[in-house]
């Protein structure tokens, strides 16, 4: 895994089902302060966001491989959003949806989804 540049959110994974919220803010605050936990247990991975950037790169170096119910955990720093640029106005659609009464823009790629109403 290709190491992000240094922010103040970190990606945790590798972790087991039963890790909480409580236990990695537990874990993590050692090393500064931690503003939130977020953790998705079903795909075993969480966010851990620090109010500073340098709390967030000792964290990482110090908890790299740290073995949490079993498992060694990975931890990278947060990938920025990609900001996408605008779709071209050519690629875009009208439709008529009858039940808001109006006209308004989709995307192809939306149109390709599911679209439930």
């Amino acid at each position: 895994m290709a190491v992000e540049p240094p922010t103040n959110n970190l990606w945790v994974g590798n972790l087991s089902a039963g890790v909480t919220d409580s236990e990695l803010m537990n874990l993590f605050s050692k090393h500064g302060v931690v503003q939130s936990v977020k953790s998705f247990s079903s795909r075993h991975y969480a966010f851990v966001h620090f109010n500073r950037i340098v709390d967030a790169m000792a964290a990482l170096e110090a908890l790299q491989g740290t073995i949490l119910r079993g498992n060694s955990i990975k931890i990278d720093f947060v990938r920025p959003k990609a900001e996408l640029p605008l779709p071209n106005r050519r690629s875009w659609v009208f439709v008529w949806l009858p039940i808001w009464n109006g006209c308004v823009e989709l995307n192809p790629k939306v149109l390709a989804e599911k679209i439930w109403l």
